[in-house]
């Protein structure tokens, strides 16, 4: 059989899909980004012809929409008889293929036979099985096609580059990784896995949260990428209310514009934060609530959503400084007060204390 290793690019127009689970099945895609074909028309040792037709793969196709890894065998004959058994077996570490008759090094392999999909690991324990599609996995048959797919990011495939695929197809009479009964390919095929995310999350502390009028304060914004990949093209918006007045900005990276609020981050990779720090003045009158928002980034959020203004998200946080009423001494005062007080009073006992005597 002929050798087959392809790299495929795919590109996608479909945002990351959240890291919660899904309520209802994907939708199976239109059309297909990567095509091999199958050059042993008779199968793996000619055992796939005749009635066995139907686990003989032609063609296999593989799309990926934002999280989802959709994957068809294209049959000779009629797919979906009682005993086929249809596999696909999923590597991340690339040193998996075929030795002889049998798979190697994969992570996870999905079957279908007889109107069930099942879910495995790489020691072949259950992870999960349905004979309906759900949310994690699904099948459909179409004329002669027998499609699968399976959400990544529940088998902690989600944030690779890209992936090794190998399929196979057997008799389901026989053990469940794989059987010589039937056709595999030659090899394997690399493809693109599912979009990098980045997680970015926003704190906000001030050095003090009571003032007065014309106190300075200083604001520190962190922002944190907790991956799992690095982010790029970060913006967040951070404009001083009217309550303040700018005295001057610094930033561990990238460059801050005080006029639009707007700090141009640049890049964030995994694990690590930036830092800015913005000084300020008190205004006698106006708003004291700063609020601090990721407002773009190239890779999409796992739990949210730049620049939409929802402050339950963790790319969002405001804070606030209140303003001491006036005529309520400060501590500053208080101290003076009872200064004078305890000094007026050791006066008033050394008085007595010398009129007894």
């Amino acid at each position: 059989m002929q050798k087959f290793v392809f790299l495929c690019s795919i590109f996608f127009s479909v945002f990351w899909l959240t890291g919660s689970v899904l309520a209802t099945p994907p939708s199976f895609p239109d059309s297909y980004s990567f095509e091999a074909v199958d050059s042993n028309t008779t199968g793996e040792g000619g055992v796939c012809s005749g009635s066995a037709s139907g686990r003989n793969v032609q063609t296999i196709f593989v799309e990926q929409v934002g999280n989802y890894l959709f994957l068809r065998m294209r049959i000779l004959g009629t797919p979906g008889g009682p005993s086929a058994r249809y596999k696909w077996y999923l590597d991340t570490n690339f040193d998996g293929g075929w030795s002889g008759g049998s798979p190697t090094n994969y992570d996870y392999f999905l079957t279908f036979v007889n109107g069930v999909i099942t879910l495995y690991d790489r020691n072949t324990a259950e992870i999960h099985s349905t004979a309906s599609n759900d949310s994690d996995i699904g099948f459909q048959i179409v004329g002669n096609n027998v499609d699968m797919y399976v959400w990544m990011a529940q088998v902690g495939l989600s944030g690779l580059s890209s992936l090794k695929l190998y399929w196979g197809t057997d008799d389901s009479t026989g053990g469940i990784v794989q059987q010589s009964t039937c056709d595999r390919p030659g090899d394997a095929w690399i493809v693109p896995a599912p979009p990098a995310q980045a997680d970015l999350s926003v704190s906000v502390v001030v050095n003090k949260s009571v003032v007065l009028v014309g106190d300075t304060v200083i604001f520190t914004i962190t922002l944190s990428n907790g991956g799992p990949d690095g982010a790029t093209n970060i913006i967040l918006k951070a404009l001083l209310p009217s309550g303040y007045n700018y005295v001057s900005d610094t930033t561990s990276q990238g460059s801050y514009n005080s006029g639009t609020g707007e700090w141009n981050v640049g890049n964030l990779s995994n694990g690590s934060s930036a830092t800015l720090q913005l000084t300020a003045t008190i205004n006698a009158t106006g708003s004291l609530t700063l609020i601090a928002e990721v407002t773009a980034c190239d890779q999409p959020d796992p739990d949210s959503q730049p620049n939409n203004g929802v402050l339950a998200e963790d790319d969002m946080e405001d804070i606030s400084t209140r303003l001491q009423p006036e005529g309520i001494p400060t501590l500053s005062e208080w101290g003076m007060i009872f200064m004078s007080m305890l000094l007026a009073g050791s006066a008033i006992w050394m008085i007595r204390r010398r009129q007894t005597t």
